[in-house]
């Protein structure tokens, strides 16, 4: 083998390693270590730019239960599925990537508003309307969307995430298949919720409950 040929077998061998590198094997999306690196750029860009950015955290409603009722080749199909719908709902330009499992994140460059975040959630809500025929099965499939923004709610990429994870888990408290945006007084709900889910888990373990009876009194007599 001479030298262009060897040096050309080496580009491909490093190309190929870089791609296993950042991509999803299933979908062909950037994964999470690609998705991080190119978010810490668009946030510095974007704080030289003096734009807005848009985190979206995408995940898929009851996916377990179709991994548990049809297998996880249905499952792996249909996150396939998922990805081409969700992929026509955007322009090219945004970062797409599979973070794991059946969660997904889309960054938004260059927005002038909050407004051009909420058209993209709405548009990939209602591209999963449609139910998914993947076999002899027909499945239905929508999404639980939280956004964050940059610089409003944080420039920090930990905290961009943590702020479109607690708005996510909000979309699907109050009946999935929506998107919400982070406000500060969903953390403080958040850390409520988590204290006092600790302090439960703690007063199980360590058999602090005891039981009261509230009486029934009749408003007839007054009789118990």
């Amino acid at each position: 083998m001479n030298r262009a040929s060897l040096e050309q077998e080496l580009l491909r061998s490093h190309q190929r390693t870089k791609e296993l590198a950042e991509r999803d094997n299933l979908t062909g999306l950037a994964n999470r270590y690609y998705f991080d690196e190119s978010l810490c750029h668009e946030i510095k860009k974007q704080q030289r730019d003096k734009s807005k950015l848009a985190l979206l955290l995408i995940d898929l409603d009851y996916f377990k239960f179709v991994n548990d009722n049809y297998g996880h080749d249905i499952g792996d199909q249909l996150l396939i599925a998922v990805t081409k719908r969700i992929t026509s709902c955007l322009r090219g330009s945004e970062l797409f990537a599979r973070l794991g499992g059946d969660e997904f994140a889309i960054t938004l460059t260059n927005l002038e508003s909050a407004f051009g975040a909420s058209t993209v959630a709405k548009r990939i809500i209602e591209s999963l309307q449609k139910p998914f025929e993947i076999g002899h099965h027909v499945i239905t499939s929508g999404a639980s969307i939280g956004i964050s923004l940059c610089p409003s709610d944080s420039t920090d990429v930990k905290e961009l995430f943590k702020y479109a994870d607690i708005a996510m888990y909000r979309s699907k408290s109050d009946g999935r298949n929506q998107f919400c945006f982070f406000e500060a007084k969903m953390q403080e709900t958040f850390l409520e919720n988590f204290l006092i889910e600790n302090q439960l888990r703690s007063a199980l373990t360590n058999d602090e409950f005891y039981l009261l009876y509230q009486p029934v009194i009749s408003p007839l007599n007054g009789k118990i």
